[in-house]
């Protein structure tokens, strides 16, 4: 699971004109996921939502175990915070 986010975060760091069919698939999927995930309906807020995921995925791949919790916390706080600002 870890990996599978790993590798949906390095996509959405690239440029999208640069993305193959299948990575094109992977990031439709996930989006998908996350748009069914969130109780709300605006596409803004699901653009702030994959941001937060993606930057969340790249800060946890590169800590060690005893940050993640306090990352985690930080960027849920950020997410609901962006959330309130767009709501």
């Amino acid at each position: 699971m870890d990996r599978h986010l790993a590798r949906v975060a390095d996509l959405l760091a690239k440029p999208p004109q640069t993305l193959t069919v299948t990575e094109q698939q992977t990031l439709a999927r996930f989006n998908h996921d996350v748009a069914s995930a969130l109780p709300i309906g605006t596409s803004e807020a699901h653009r702030v939502v994959q941001e937060a995921v993606a930057e969340y995925l790249k800060e946890r791949a590169s800590e060690s175990i005893e940050r993640i919790a306090s990352t985690k916390h930080r960027v849920k706080q950020r997410i609901i915070g962006a959330l309130r600002e767009i709501l």
